[in-house]
């Protein structure tokens, strides 16, 4: 009997927070623009929500400089509103930037390689979200914001070759670490359901 009226709790319980917890699934795709040009984005971010507060997992493809592949945590909160089918919201962004870029090497040059690795990544925005109907959660989002994303290179060339005789040289590699930090304002558009 115990165990009966403990399930029925248990039930109950998640009914009513599964009432309260929604799913959501905000999609984007834009343009990225800093120093080193325009590029463009594209970003997922699914999650739940309960009132004004949304927090989800993304991820994205982003060609601002180095192609990289943000994933990320997202912090979501609607800003009061006067009007039931549009209104403002603030997202906050962080998470990892993991390189999806190869650098183009001379195929005559058979001492240089670059390896690119992982760094952080975070943006923050301001976005407008114009719902199609009151009823449901669909919606067109614009958002303007900016981002940050760090990725590490490690390139390794020859610094010196000593030939003793000719055709046996001795080749002295060297390592060079370069960290890299793009920051760019970026604009895109999506669709909420």
């Amino acid at each position: 009997m115990k165990k009966c009226i403990l399930l029925g709790v248990c039930c109950t319980f998640l009914t009513v927070c599964s009432a309260q917890i929604k799913f959501r699934s905000d999609n984007y795709l834009g343009l990225s623009s800093g120093a080193w040009g325009s590029a463009g984005l594209i970003q997922t971010v699914n999650g739940l929500y309960k009132g004004p507060w949304f927090l989800g997992l993304g991820a994205g493809l982003d060609y601002y400089r180095f192609r990289s592949v943000p994933l990320f945590l997202s912090l979501t909160r609607d800003l009061p509103s006067f009007s039931k089918r549009s209104g403002l919201f603030v997202a906050l962004n962080a998470g990892t930037n993991l390189p999806w870029y190869t650098r183009k090497l001379s195929p005559y040059d058979e001492f240089t390689s670059s390896k690119f690795y992982p760094g952080s990544w975070w943006s923050a925005s301001l976005d407008y979200k114009w719902k199609l109907s009151v009823r449901t959660g669909k919606a067109l989002l614009l958002s303007a914001g900016y981002s940050m994303k760090k990725l590490k290179e490690n390139l390794t060339g020859p610094s010196s070759s000593t030939c003793i005789t000719p055709g046996a040289c001795e080749v002295t590699l060297q390592t060079y670490v370069y960290e890299y930090l793009n920051r760019s304002f970026f604009f895109a558009i999506g669709v909420q359901f």
